[in-house]
């Protein structure tokens, strides 16, 4: 600046080797501070891959067609086809979820027959089904209808025309009674004589029994023979004792026995 003429120096305040551009104060990152932001520690890399694998994992468990159904194994069934049952069986479900209550009591609905269902799971996608059928005891005949019963009195099934003869005791109803599957209709201990009395009949009468039937009651059993003499048992007394009764009888009185041998009273045998 002038002053009266004369130069005068400028101040060390404003001198232009000491201002500076405000820009020139901003902080700048240096290029490896940038990079610090986003480095992955070893640690990081490591829960990354633990959680995809565990992503990973529980879809190919549960929602990979891998562990779906596909195969479905019958065993012990004799008078159901593997095809039929297998058929009733769901496919294509994820074989961890999957529920057999229910599939248990429709098959059991489904089938009389089956008296009990046990259901294996096999990996990857099996399922096993084993069958329990009720034993056909004795075969109950009503309206020209064949039925099948188990040893607890229970209709299993209806027995075809077409399938081959059974070796068991038929019972003809002879009041024509309806029959609906899965009743029981029998006792134990009906079936139990009947048994008894077809096995040992032979032995103890030398004849052949041809029909086995019951009236009104299953108290009482009639047996025709092939000689045409009809025997009249009573269900609720011991089949033993009144076979042993029918062979006294026989061996006494064989000439004299025409129609029938009625064992129903104790003790007693009548003949006619």
């Amino acid at each position: 600046m002038l002053d009266g003429g004369k130069r005068r120096p400028i101040s060390k305040q404003y001198s232009k080797s000491n201002y500076r551009s405000p820009k020139v104060f901003t902080k700048r990152y240096k290029d490896r501070d940038f990079k610090m932001g986003f480095r992955i520690s070893r640690k990081g890399i490591e829960n990354i891959i633990i959680i995809v694998s565990i992503f990973l994992g529980v879809y190919w468990l549960f929602f990979s067609n891998y562990f779906r159904v596909r195969d479905v194994i019958i065993e012990n069934n004799k008078t159901i086809s593997s095809e039929e049952i297998a058929s009733s069986v769901p496919k294509g479900k994820n074989i961890f979820f999957y529920e057999t209550a229910d599939l248990r009591d429709q098959l059991i609905n489904k089938y009389p027959q089956i008296k009990e269902i046990a259901f294996f799971k096999g990996l990857p996608n099996a399922i096993k089904v084993q069958l329990l059928e009720r034993d056909g005891q004795i075969i109950w005949q009503s309206n020209d209808t064949r039925y099948l019963i188990d040893g607890q009195g229970v209709v299993s099934r209806m027995i075809s025309s077409n399938e081959p003869p059974l070796d068991l005791p038929v019972v003809v109803d002879q009041m024509n009674r309806p029959v609906s599957l899965k009743d029981q209709i029998l006792s134990v201990e009906f079936i139990d004589f009947v048994t008894q009395v077809k096995s040992d009949f032979f032995a103890a009468t030398n004849m052949n029994i041809t029909d086995i039937s019951i009236n009104e009651t299953t108290y009482d059993l009639l047996v025709s023979t092939n000689r045409g003499i009809k025997i009249f048992f009573d269900t609720t007394e011991s089949p033993t004792g009144q076979l042993k009764n029918l062979t006294q009888i026989l061996t006494n009185y064989n000439n004299q026995i025409k129609e029938y041998i009625d064992l129903r009273v104790e003790g007693w045998g009548y003949f006619k």
